[in-house]
């Protein structure tokens, strides 16, 4: 439990400190009833995040991620996939 936490907290300080839901939030306060919108926008945003790891979850727990504690080879080679197509979205910017 310990190391899946350890993995996934770098992905979640990324998350917390994207730039575009913090921008909104502020953009959101200045409006009318901007304290009411934000609290509704931060609500949304979390429900949002939780769904979308609560079914990430469910996929990799009924696409058998892993092999005895290691991750399968299709994940390996997914992951090394995701990094290279990045690594050229990164290189055509």
């Amino acid at each position: 439990m310990g190391r899946a936490l350890g993995d996934i907290l770098p992905l979640a300080v990324v998350v917390a400190i994207f730039p575009v839901p913090i921008i909104a939030v502020v953009l959101v306060l200045g409006s009318d009833r901007g304290t009411a919108k934000g609290l509704a926008f931060v609500l949304a945003w979390c429900v949002g995040l939780t769904a979308v790891g609560g079914v990430v979850l469910v996929f990799a727990g009924v696409a058998d991620a892993s092999d005895e504690g290691e991750p399968a080879t299709w994940v390996n080679v997914l992951l090394l996939g995701l990094g290279l197509l990045l690594l050229a979205a990164a290189i055509r910017q």
